[in-house]
């Protein structure tokens, strides 16, 4: 998060997520498959962060006086630790 003073002078979090999906299909001897995967969300496990709000309690929390302005608060809708999933599908 940047603050150069000024009009625009404010930047907020930038944003990084990298989600992997790793998959092979096996095929049998009739139309059955077996789908075998991995996924990975989040690999970086980086912070995604939201921008400051626009309103804390009926304040403006974009106005520079107060003491919480740029206070980061929250992770934008989505965003979530490195987590990961194996699994298998049958296809008939």
């Amino acid at each position: 998060m940047v603050y150069k003073g000024g009009r625009n002078g404010a930047y907020g979090p930038g944003l990084f997520q990298l989600d992997v999906r790793l998959g092979y299909r096996l095929f049998t001897d009739g139309p059955r498959t077996l789908d075998l995967f991995g996924e990975v969300f989040n690999v970086s496990d980086r912070a995604a962060f939201e921008n400051p709000t626009t309103a804390v309690l009926g304040h403006p929390a974009a106005d520079r006086r107060m003491t919480d302005f740029l206070v980061i608060r929250s992770l934008r809708p989505g965003a979530i630790p490195r987590t990961g999933q194996v699994g298998v599908r049958f296809g008939f």
